[in-house]
């Protein structure tokens, strides 16, 4: 009954590359969770019948770790302690960083607007520029030395502590003891640093730091273990840099090096199990292009290639290049970019970034880079940069390094969606090109674009090309029918942060969430406004949300989406302009259909090319609509072509509705609408419902006809108000037409006759003995049994007709629905 298992050895062709390893038994092939990983190590072969790897693994260094503490040198090495010496762990030092708030400074609020009171060098939505911190957020091999000055880097509102009792700038983590990062040195010589001081940006971006690795407190003695980010009233701040040392790795071809290997077991559903061998790192590329990795260490000659992943895949490091210390990330050069006097170097074809420290310093760590690709071309020519954040995360000795993008798009709109990114052009680079185009709140300012995207329906895309460090990134957008937006700033800030205060021109544009929206309370909404390609056209407002983080994830999304099931054209507005309630909002002001001396427009006709161009355009129906109150106001307001000539048109319309709450979802709701200057009422419905799936921010407004009446008879009908038989309604055999009254004084019944009786009458209006001699009477459920005449139609007996009235079903476009169907024929056929 003892558990299966397996054993481990490395075939000859192997030994070659890896030199030759002890065989590794008792490998478990079933876990008692379903699923388990471990780490294997695969040490080098001992001729002494494992005498030696006894002794070893005694020690520890089988599969467990030395103390970071132990210290060789250069004399005391010996063919056992090899083994010790390789498999010592690297070991990090570090510091804490503390900085107090400027006196002057209260918060935000004792702030100009506009003004980043973190004084971030990352994703900072300041105009101000902190070019001290620049350079020190790409973390690489070269690291990020802090210069003596920083604290005073010019615009700052954080100093070096200056109270008496502060804590000194440079602490353990406790906050009261002074360190002297410049007196931290090697052991021996068998010990190498592995790279410069820099500042450890690992930490949940807006929860527990910034985008420049700083936690907050109200004082340096309230700092814990567990960091924050800013609240406010907090007035010191601190972060923590590191510095990684490691003993000097081993040649890539010495066969005592340890190689590591996991071993992965699955039970699956059939009751298979499923082993996977691979190798301890793997890489995950999230972006949107392919890229080359390059690995390199201490002891190595050159870099090796990794290889190249496709968008969306993941490769395996080799175990042989798992040691590895450094990786770089490279993007293959086109061929007339390429060196003309090519070296040895592998690099020479590609453009890559610096390098940088993948090396797990611990059993379980993480570590964040930023880093960026220079894209090297002919001088003169416009250079656009890559730029990638990168994940190294360590979990029981298992790495995986996500390289991602700096931002991501999601369009949850019902059409296509074009985006521009942009970034405003500091001072003294008048010369590059840019877009005349409005900046929100931004003046004089300009901005050039960096890239352009075009993005379907559900559908997300990757930004590389933002710089989030050296520039201000900058968003327009487009949807059919409309043109380009404003440049607005992208504001990686949770929304009730309380780090910056936007000019007035954009508090204008700040969207709050309504209560119902607790799940995407944190995210930073603002509204975005476009104007229409024609003259005179509807606006459009969407809203865009921004949920912060090192990557941060930008959705563009609709407040409503409105479906005109009535049969008329709607026009609807969240409130009016003037007292009376004649005059529609002009900013929220759309319509479900698209007038005629619009849909001529050539660019009106160009971008009906476009997927979804309905809903944005606002035709057959479709529509989109935005409300601050969260509020409906509509009439009936539509074009209707004339019988005799279908080039002239007479407008049909009613009287606004008083505005309705939509800030809740709800059935089928009726209300009317009057016709303006006549006597009609249109009797209609609306229910509010959630949008599915990825589009559960928007809500689905549906618009319906209130009444349906169903002819189940095999004979045509005629329906009319009582009281106005003379404007009757053609209803088909087996079909339905929507009913509105024709003069909203009168009682609210009809009746009906049987269309085959107007040859009777020579096509003219009926005589009242021809119509139902009893009504039925609609704002009441029920059913109705009553006598048809009948006169040269299909059958010469009187028909004796049910009439039912009852509510509609979700599926079916009414809220009403008059059913006619007849109780002593063969006339009926089934209901759908």
């Amino acid at each position: 009954n003892a558990s299966p298992s397996l054993a481990l050895g490395i075939p000859p062709t192997a030994e070659t590359r890896i030199g030759k390893r002890e065989d590794i038994f008792d490998l478990p092939v079933t876990a008692s969770a379903g699923h388990s990983i471990t780490l294997i190590n695969l040490q080098p072969f001992s001729s002494e019948s494992n005498t030696s790897f006894s002794h070893l693994k005694s020690k520890g260094s089988m599969l467990g770790r030395n103390s970071p503490d132990t210290v060789f040198s250069d004399t005391s090495v010996s063919v056992e302690t090899d083994y010790r010496f390789y498999n010592v762990e690297p070991v990090v030092e570090w510091c804490m960083q503390n900085q107090r708030l400027r006196s002057s400074t209260a918060d935000v609020f004792s702030l100009e607007r506009g003004v980043d009171i973190l004084s971030s060098a990352v994703w900072s939505p300041g105009d101000e520029n902190f070019s001290s911190d620049r350079d020190k957020m790409r973390c690489g091999n070269s690291g990020a030395s802090v210069i003596s000055n920083e604290s005073h880097s010019s615009g700052s509102h954080w100093l070096r502590p200056y109270l008496k009792n502060d804590s000194p700038e440079w602490t353990d983590f406790t906050c009261l003891l002074r360190v002297c990062r410049e007196s931290v040195m090697l052991p021996d010589n068998n010990w190498i640093w592995v790279n410069d001081w820099t500042i450890d940006l690992s930490g949940e971006y807006g929860l527990s730091t910034d985008a420049d690795g700083w936690e907050y407190e109200a004082d340096f003695e309230t700092f814990k273990r567990k960091r924050r980010f800013y609240k406010r009233g907090d007035f010191c701040r601190r972060r923590r840099w590191t510095r990684t040392r490691m003993v000097k790795p081993p040649r890539l071809d010495d066969p005592k090096r340890i190689i590591s290997l996991v071993w992965e077991t699955k039970r699956e559903e059939n009751g298979n199990f499923l082993l996977k061998i691979k190798s301890p790192i793997s890489i995950h590329n999230r972006t949107h292009i392919s890229l080359s990795f390059f690995a390199y260490s201490y002891s190595w000659d050159h870099e090796m290639l990794i290889g190249t992943i496709a968008p969306g895949e993941t490769l395996p490091v080799p175990i042989q290049l798992a040691s590895a210390t450094y990786m770089r990330l490279a993007i293959k050069r086109s061929p007339e970019y390429t060196f003309l006097s090519k070296t040895n170097n592998p690099l020479d074809d590609y453009n890559f970034s610096e390098r940088l420290m993948v090396l797990s310093t611990s059993y379980t760590s993480s570590k964040l880079h930023r880093t960026s690709i220079v894209n090297s071309g002919r001088e003169g020519e416009g250079r656009l940069d890559y730029h990638f954040v990168v994940n190294v995360n360590c979990i029981q000795g298992i790495s995986d390094i996500f390289v991602e993008p700096v931002l991501r798009i999601i369009n949850l709109l019902p059409c296509q969606l074009q985006c521009q990114l942009g970034e405003i052009i500091p001072r003294g680079e008048a010369k590059r090109s840019y877009i005349k185009r409005p900046v929100v709140g931004g003046g004089k300012k300009k901005v050039t674009k960096v890239e352009e995207l075009s993005i379907a329906t559900a559908e997300e895309v990757k930004s590389i090309s933002v710089d989030c460090i050296h520039n201000k990134p900058h968003i327009s957008l487009r949807v059919p029918g409309y043109q380009w937006s404003h440049w607005q700033r992208i504001v990686n800030r949770r929304s009730n942060s309380h780090t910056w205060q936007p000019s007035e021109e954009e508090e204008d544009y700040l969207f709050q969430a309504d209560r119902d929206d607790a799940d995407h309370a944190g995210e930073y909404k603002t509204i975005v406004r476009f104007e229409s390609l024609v003259e005179f056209g509807d606006p459009l407002t969407l809203i865009m949300s921004v949920e912060a983080g090192h990557c941060p994830t930008l959705r563009i999304y609709a407040q409503y989406w409105i479906l005109d099931k009535t049969g008329f054209g709607v026009r609807f507005a969240e409130g009016f302009s003037d007292i009376l309630g004649q005059k529609a909002d002009s900013d929220t002001s759309r319509s479900s259909h698209l007038p005629l001396t619009n849909a001529r427009s050539s660019e009106i006709q160009r971008d009906m090319k476009l997927p979804g161009h309905q809903w944005s355009i606002g035709m057959s129906g479709m529509s989109i609509h935005f409300s601050r109150k969260e509020k409906l106001a509509l009439c009936i307001e539509s074009e209707v072509v004339n019988d005799t000539s279908s080039t002239s048109s007479r407008q049909l319309k009613s009287k606004w509705i008083s505005p309705m709450d939509v800030s809740n979802v709800m059935p089928k709701t009726v209300f009317s609408a009057f016709e303006y200057n006549g006597s009609k009422q249109f009797e209609l419905a609306l229910s509010v419902t959630l949008c599915p799936s990825v589009y559960s921010r928007t809500k689905f407004i549906t618009l319906f006809p209130r009444y349906q009446i169903l002819n189940l008879l095999e004979e045509d009908l005629f329906v009319a108000q009582d009281g106005c038989l003379s404007r009757e309604t053609f209803l088909p055999s087996q079909s339905s037409i929507h009913f509105h009254w024709e003069n909203s004084s009168l009682p609210p019944k009809i009746r009906f006759c049987v269309a085959s009786n107007r040859n009777v009458n020579n096509g003219k209006h009926y005589p009242k003995d021809l119509w139902t001699n009893g009504c039925i009477q609609l704002d009441k459920v029920g059913i109705t049994s009553m006598r048809l005449p009948t006169v040269g139609g299909k059958t010469s007996a009187p028909m004796v007709v049910q009439a039912e009235v009852r509510l509609a079903t979700k599926k079916q476009n009414s809220a009403v629905v008059i059913v006619i169907w007849s109780t002593n024929e063969k006339s009926n056929r089934s209901e759908e």
